[in-house]
């Protein structure tokens, strides 16, 4: 079976995100396991050399991506990568709403696009229960696989961030400089401590207000630093993890699970992180949770700071949630679609 990778999201296209760290890690391990896979080339416009296409989100640039490949007869694996905490009234009150709208909308193309895949995945079980209640799918359908984590993390000390920066004692938060995430609210809610606050990530293209407000904030206060982007795979961004003395990423709506969170943790650092099921389901104890007030953000982090750390986060994930483990998840379900015994 000839499998075909794809993902596309405009607003990732020069700031990397969660999905893209799942989509490398998933073609590498894949291809650790010599499973006939590549990404597919959008300009080869050749339906002949591939068995199953393996679609990374459901966004609505991509949400259509169905109607040529039921034309070409190929099976269709989604990978969801959809998620909300809105409550259960407003979930159902909104699904009726975009179902009945005359005209067409991303969840009427999302809808289609999951029907018409042989498998829809789903991160967490917190996920798959918002996609049966937003979406009209069987629930056997809707098959549950964790993210992963790059086991490079996992007791990986080095200095080499800390001697390229000079930093010493600092909080750290990687991803995106986007409202969601909240670097601005977390920069005034750890404003009372004295620790240099570091930021890893590139702008976000869609949100260049909010950029240039962060730029301004770093800008005039001391303690405060944005490093820009530093590439995934890179000792400096492993470096980062491991001497910080805490992750925070109070995202809002929050993460699911949170990629950089999960880096973190198996690099043997504390985490701050939402408070919500998706994330609770992941990090279970092991996490200091907050909302997206201030005050809570303020109170999590001062509690992770004043507690000694505790090795059995980085101990879980890396026995759980690391990549070489989940991707026999994933060619189990290949397996299944592809009814062939001859993948390991």
């Amino acid at each position: 079976m000839k499998i075909k990778l794809f993902q596309f999201h405009p607003h990732t296209l020069f700031s990397n995100g969660g999905g893209e760290a799942m989509f490398k890690n998933v073609l590498s391990e894949l291809k650790n396991r010599n499973i006939d896979v590549s990404v597919f080339d959008i300009q080869s416009r050749n339906s002949e050399d591939f068995d199953l296409f393996h679609l990374f989100g459901s966004n609505n640039s991509v949400s259509e991506i169905y109607l040529p490949l039921s034309v070409a007869n190929k099976k269709l694996v989604v990978s969801a990568i959809d998620y909300s905490n809105m409550s259960f009234v407003r979930l159902k009150l909104y699904k009726l709403f975009q179902k009945y709208y005359l005209f067409p909308n991303v969840y009427k193309y999302r809808q289609k696009l999951f029907s018409s895949a042989a498998t829809v995945i789903a991160n967490s079980y917190s996920e798959k229960k918002f996609l049966l209640n937003y979406f009209d799918l069987p629930q056997e359908k809707i098959i549950v696989i964790p993210v992963g984590v790059s086991s490079k993390f996992y007791k990986n000390k080095s200095d080499s961030f800390i001697n390229k920066f000079s930093f010493n004692d600092y909080i750290l938060c990687v991803g995106r400089i986007n409202s969601r995430k909240a670097q601005i609210k977390t920069i005034k809610a750890l404003s009372k401590l004295n620790i240099d606050l570091v930021f890893i990530g590139q702008s976000d293209p869609s949100e260049p207000d909010y950029f240039e407000e962060f730029q301004k904030i770093v800008k005039d206060t001391s303690h405060v630093h944005w490093i820009g982007q530093l590439a995934h795979d890179s000792d400096l961004l492993i470096s980062a993890y491991s001497n910080a003395l805490v992750h925070v990423l109070p995202s809002n709506p929050p993460e699911f699970p949170g990629i950089a969170s999960m880096e973190a943790g198996l690099a043997g650092t504390k985490i701050v992180t939402t408070d919500a099921p998706v994330l609770r389901e992941t990090f279970k104890n092991y996490a200091y949770y907050c909302n997206s007030e201030e005050e809570s953000i303020y109170e999590s982090v001062k509690k992770a700071l004043d507690e000694n750390i505790n090795e059995d986060l980085s101990r879980y994930l890396y026995e759980n949630f690391t990549w070489e483990k989940i991707i026999s998840q994933y060619i189990d379900v290949y397996k299944v679609l592809g009814n062939t015994s001859g993948m390991e």
